[in-house]
């Protein structure tokens, strides 16, 4: 690695990366418009800024600092308006009955981070119960959010059928409305657990509702494995969010991702994690992490990728590949697939518009369109 890529690994700022100084790789001299980059495209600016405010001014170039202490600032501001928008929002639902669950955004921020100025985000996860999905859609859009797809009252039924993910915007702000934690079956769920070990987190003076720590680090390897583990922030995150929470319960957090097949998944979370950051794990977790043997394989096939500071394609496919390899075992991969291939997206809505009276053929109209994606993709890597 590079000096560059060596700052930016420290400025995670726990684990062993706590005990190592940037002060040593600074006097070599780095490049800081390298650095400025890969900090940026690894979401660690806050982060990095915050170390480098910690050490000798003569160290770091006025105008660099000036630089990295700008973006830093409008992050923080970003998070504040977001935050502001959270809390509007939420509030809004509970005065009108409807329950929902903040995930990821500001309350991961404030749960892991302790401060809402550490992590950069750009929008707001919602998690809703199925069954309101139809109220927090006229709720919201009332309150001035707009989809670019807007529904009609046959329509939001069908939606709550598909359970798809559903975007709303006030031009500004972006929501995303989930029925889980993760787009696919319902096998692949924490179905009530979610909301049974649900917590209160202090978000610009106010409690919202969050997910539980050990709900949230699942969440985040679940989702890293999806984004094919391409940025360095998930890691900081999994790493702050279990040095915050320092009576995580790892049994439920163990038992929860192997209801759900996702334990492998964790596994190469935490697995990354302790590899970047030194971080130390119970004995027993980081026992079962070493004799999991495709997890270790995982692991190291993503090492090199995360460390990287070129931009990677994806798409839906490459992210729906990477979780069902991931998955434990048989079932819910196929589960997975099966759900990817036949349930319904927007997408496939504007692709072939057809009567409301029609929408049950969405369910085929969804594989011949990938189909004939995948087969022009094939066409066009040939050509």
């Amino acid at each position: 690695m590079g000096a560059e890529m060596e700052i930016i690994l420290r400025s995670i700022g726990v684990g062993e990366n706590r005990q190592i100084p940037i002060t040593e790789i600074l006097k070599k001299g780095i490049d800081w418009l390298k650095l400025e980059k890969i900090s940026l495209h690894h979401k660690m600016l806050p982060l990095l800024y915050n170390q480098l405010k910690k050490v000798d001014k003569s160290l770091v170039p006025e105008k660099e600092m000036a630089e990295l202490k700008s973006i830093y600032k409008g992050n923080a501001l970003r998070n504040i308006r977001l935050s502001q928008v959270l809390h509007r929002a939420t509030t809004l639902l509970s005065e009108n009955g409807i329950e929902v669950i903040a995930f990821k955004g500001p309350a991961l921020t404030v749960q892991a981070y302790g401060d809402l100025s550490l992590r950069s985000f750009d929008d707001l996860d919602l998690l809703a119960h199925t069954g309101d999905f139809g109220k927090i859609y006229n709720v919201l859009t009332a309150a001035g959010f707009r989809s670019n797809f807007p529904l009609t009252e046959r329509m939001k039924q069908y939606w709550m059928r598909f359970r798809r993910d559903f975007e709303l915007s006030d031009g500004k702000s972006g929501f995303d409305i989930h029925h889980q934690i993760t787009q696919g079956p319902k096998r692949i769920s924490l179905k009530e657990k979610t909301w049974q070990n649900q917590w209160a987190v202090e978000l610009l003076s106010q409690k919202i509702p969050a997910l539980s720590p050990e709900h949230s680090l699942l969440t985040l390897c679940i989702h890293g494995t999806k984004d094919r583990w391409n940025s360095l922030r998930i890691i900081a995150d999994i790493a702050h969010l279990i040095c915050h929470h320092p009576d995580l319960n790892w049994k439920t957090l163990v038992s929860d991702a192997e209801g759900i097949g996702c334990l492998r998944m964790l596994w190469v979370g935490l697995r990354l994690t302790q590899q970047i950051c030194r971080l130390e794990l119970p004995g027993e977790v980081l026992e079962r992490i070493k004799k999991d043997r495709k997890a270790g394989k995982l692991a190291s096939k993503y090492l090199p990728q995360l460390l990287s500071v070129e931009k990677r394609k994806t798409d839906k496919l490459y992210e729906s590949l990477a979780l069902i390899k991931s998955m434990d075992s048989f079932v819910p991969r196929v589960m997975y697939l099966t759900h990817f291939i036949f349930t319904p997206t927007p997408l496939d809505w504007k692709t072939i518009q057809l009567p409301e009276f029609l929408y049950p053929l969405y369910y085929l109209v969804r594989p011949f369109r990938l189909f004939f994606k995948l087969v022009s993709r094939v066409f066009h890597l040939n050509k």
